[in-house]
């Protein structure tokens, strides 16, 4: 696991040092605040951001997490756009983390004890949330897990043997992808909207998660590991690199290479416009309104061929910078797949198919969409200026 500020939530911390205001066993665990700690937690582990270690002689101090947040302006930007607080956060956290660690002492057995830290037994409430949603922490720091639990009804308990199912990964993310023309291909009457693509992703997505929204069982921190085969597909599917794979940090480089040529373009597009301007001022007045068409006529084909010849130029040099795009969100998608087939050829079950669908429903909600949206502005902006062949 990558070692982030958020990292010490997804152990079982050994104390709380609360502070005044900062009580979690006042706080009440909520859907709506569940999905906005969820965005938040993502929002952070997906920034990076680290954090000094929480756990410490005195276990986690919630006020010097505060403060550490507060002192954060990337982490201020993730708590603002998902709508909470840095106190509603922390708040939530603790109470979270004490409520799952105080039902699972009573799950086994132990009663009537209290963890180091916790002073309060937690709310009934909160006891019973997080047996329902005993995956919370383990979705917070999913890159495009669910924000919310799955509301469907979990069927009986035998369906924590499924296997993974026949159905995931029948469509490819990386099959989509291939389906996205190369720039050089754009001709005038292309179809920039890639709408057929687009309406798959959105469909494709949207089966994924149901799959992994199944109930199969709460797979702990890292699951069951007794197999071999299967501990070596949940360690493929748990590598931090796979996990930053295609993430905005990763494509920021090509994007930015594409955004500089576009900018060349418009730049070369400024001066023809310009250099066009003077042409016509220059061709001769047949009378007070009007010029010479012989000459508005040359002027207008030399503006069509200048336009052309930097269209095709912008077509040459941004092709090399969007294939090494495509090429690496491919990549990515073909490495997550690979883990859903590994999956099945060591037949995982049970609750480790959560683990196991995870690069999937991933590859789906990052990749294919973002491919097609960028390609359906650059072709856009190309279309604009080609002229019919």
């Amino acid at each position: 696991m990558i070692a982030r500020v958020l990292l010490p939530l997804l152990m079982l911390l050994p104390s709380f040092v609360t502070a005044q205001g900062l009580d979690p066993s006042t706080y009440t665990l909520t859907d709506d605040a569940a999905a906005k700690y969820v965005r938040a937690t993502q929002q952070l582990a997906g920034g990076g951001l680290k954090g000094p270690s929480m756990q410490g002689p005195g276990g986690m101090d919630l006020a010097k997490f505060k403060a550490t947040l507060d002192a954060t302006p990337a982490a201020q930007q993730a708590l603002s756009a998902a709508g909470l607080s840095s106190t509603d956060y922390v708040l939530f956290m603790g109470a979270a983390m004490q409520a799952m660690m105080v039902g699972q002492m009573e799950q086994a057995g132990v009663k009537g004890m209290l963890p180091p830290g916790v002073t309060k037994r937690p709310p009934q409430g909160n006891l019973d949330y997080m047996k329902k949603n005993a995956d919370l922490f383990q979705r917070s720091m999913t890159p495009g897990a669910s924000a919310t639990a799955s509301n469907k009804p979990r069927v009986d308990l035998s369906d924590t043997a499924l296997p993974v199912p026949k159905e995931a990964g029948s469509v490819l993310p990386s099959a989509i992808l291939a389906k996205i023309p190369a720039l050089t291909a754009i001709k005038k009457g292309s179809d920039c909207a890639l709408a057929d693509l687009k309406a798959t992703v959105k469909a494709e997505t949207a089966r994924t998660q149901t799959l992994y929204d199944a109930y199969y069982g709460n797979p702990g921190m890292s699951g069951d590991r007794s197999v071999p085969a299967v501990a070596k597909v949940l360690d493929a599917a748990e590598n931090p690199d796979l996990t930053q794979c295609g993430q905005l940090t990763e494509l920021t480089p090509r994007q930015t290479a594409l955004q500089e040529i576009e900018e060349q373009k418009r730049t070369a597009m400024s001066q023809i416009a310009t250099e066009t301007s003077a042409a016509t001022q220059k061709c001769p007045n047949v009378d007070a309104f009007e010029k010479d068409k012989k000459c508005m006529a040359a002027v207008q084909a030399s503006n069509v061929r200048k336009v052309h010849e930097a269209e095709v130029k912008y077509l040459q040099q941004a092709q090399p910078a969007w294939a090494a795009l495509v090429s690496q969100m491919r990549q990515c998608s073909l490495e997550r797949e690979a883990i859903v087939a590994e999956a099945k050829a060591a037949d995982v079950k049970g609750a480790n198919v959560k683990l196991v669908l995870r690069p999937l429903v991933q590859a789906w909600e990052i990749v294919p969409i973002s491919a097609a949206e960028q390609w359906t502005g650059i072709c856009e902006d190309a279309q604009h200026f080609l002229q019919p062949q």
